[in-house]
């Protein structure tokens, strides 16, 4: 399919020089949302949708011409390009946007799964269909792309040393799931039934994973769960490879608490599953050390004013923040906090601090803050021969913990499909459960099924990050 694409107009009153110092200090007249404008910054704005509603999309600046152009390479929900000019015209300055939609977008459009055949030489003897669920779009939309990069080169990597056994080759099926548990669930019953999928490797929101895990068995499908971790068992068809929560929040609470002399805390969080568990778990690590949890506040999902709740915490009498606000909703809170000066007097401690929602955040608003995640990692891959820039462009989003994750993931199924012969569900659980008993001495054994995955207690530096504690 050809490349689709149409032109957009936005006139401001203000002249170019001026349009365009604004939006250096992060105020466009056009794609709101946005922050400075510099090269290899991170945007994020709003699109209409067919339905009459809007959708949230980001992307990243990836060339920059002082007064004349910018070009932003799209990454949610689909991928495309944007490119917009400025000129003068008498009265101010006229914007022209350039919109150029990627191959995966009217797949997402109409609802349908999006295929990667991956690189591979040869015909294969069989081609394995592996599925990922993904957020693409929704207020954790801003996290997904880095995971599809991630699983995308791992796929690569695998074909290319005959990872999976006998000739079998594995490519891609994608699905977004919006953020929402019904989609979630009708995007699962797509990859299992019509696009006949061996697995599905899932890194969703944890309203999403509560309704998928049931459907999972009821479809006979193998669900590989590399989403943050809910304190779960796994089930007779998924397997949960994410960290546990209790785990990293009986190291930092009191990490914090000591680290600076204070006992009071506001918890916050969105007014979703997952947050809930972090705030009821995070309030008996705090009891258990002395501390007080001074409020509780819940933020329903997709909030971009928080002024009441920043005076909420401003009268608290709190030193201490545990956030478990959920993707962009996180940075823009973030944001706002450092606006109000709010990082002067209160540290905050940010659960689940992926390299997008710092990036949305920005150096300057995020500095101070202590993140957990298992890892901040760099674009580069590991591989020469897999270079992520070469495959992804020049400024690809950062790859993340979840994306390693998810890549993780992947490995550890073609190392099971390998040694058990066969990508039977069942006959792949078994494997997979083998290679990560704790006695077991394959590298995959150091994660999930029950194993504390390390993660490590980071701060945010105008400079980059300083571990705080080591996993």
């Amino acid at each position: 399919m050809g490349d689709i694409s149409f032109a957009l107009t936005k006139h401001s009153q203000f002249g170019i020089d001026e349009v365009w110092a604004r939006m250096e200090a992060g105020h466009w007249p056009i794609l709101d949302g946005s922050q400075e404008a510099r090269l290899g910054g991170p945007v994020h704005f709003t699109l209409p949708h067919p339905s009459g509603g809007v959708h949230n999309a980001s992307g990243r600046i990836t060339a920059l011409e002082h007064g004349v152009s910018i070009t932003i390479e799209q990454e949610a929900p689909w991928t495309g390009t944007i490119k917009l000019t400025f000129s003068s015209d008498g009265l101010g300055t006229q914007i022209r946007a350039i919109v150029t939609l990627g191959e995966d977008c009217v797949p997402w459009m109409l609802g349908k799964s999006m295929v990667f055949d991956g690189e591979y030489s040869g015909q294969p003897k069989r081609r394995l269909r592996i599925g990922m669920l993904v957020c693409l779009s929704g207020v954790a939309g801003i996290l997904g792309r880095s995971s599809v990069n991630a699983i995308r080169l791992a796929i690569d990597r695998l074909n290319a040393d005959d990872a999976f056994g006998s000739g079998l080759q594995a490519q891609l099926v994608l699905a977004d799931d919006h953020t929402s548990p019904q989609t979630a669930a009708a995007a699962l019953r797509r990859l299992a039934v019509i696009d006949q999928c061996d697995v599905v490797i899932t890194n969703v929101s944890s309203a999403s994973t509560a309704v998928l895990l049931p459907l999972a068995a009821e479809l006979g499908v193998l669900i590989l769960d590399a989403s943050p971790g809910m304190s779960r068992r796994s089930g007779a068809f998924d397997i949960h490879l994410g960290a546990r929560p209790i785990d990293y929040l009986s190291r930092s609470i009191p990490a914090a608490m000591s680290e600076f002399d204070a006992r009071d805390w506001v918890i916050i969080g969105s007014d979703y599953i997952w947050p809930h568990r972090i705030g009821a778990l995070a309030s008996q690590v705090i009891s258990s050390h002395q501390g007080r949890v001074r409020d509780t506040i819940t933020v329903p999902l997709g909030a971009r004013e928080f002024d009441a709740e920043l005076e909420r915490i401003a009268g608290s009498g709190a030193q201490l923040i545990l956030s478990s606000l959920v993707g962009i909703d996180a940075a823009l809170f973030e944001r706002a906090a450092y606006a109000r000066g709010l990082r002067n007097d209160i540290r905050t401690l940010v659960v689940n601090m992926d390299n997008a929602v710092l990036e949305h955040t920005g150096s300057e608003a995020a500095a101070g803050l202590w993140a957990l995640h298992d890892r901040f990692l760099g674009a580069a891959s590991d591989s020469p021969e897999f270079n992520y820039q070469a495959r992804f462009g020049c400024e690809p989003p950062l790859l993340s913990g979840m994306a390693q994750n998810c890549a993780d993931a992947v490995s550890l199924y073609a190392e099971a499909v390998r040694r058990g012969g066969s990508s039977e569900a069942n006959h792949v659980r078994q494997e997979i459960v083998r290679l990560l008993d704790p006695t077991a001495e394959s590298k995959s054994s150091r994660r999930g099924y029950g194993i504390s995955v390390p993660v490590d207690v980071t701060e945010i530096t105008r400079q980059g990050q300083r571990t705080v504690l080591a996993s």
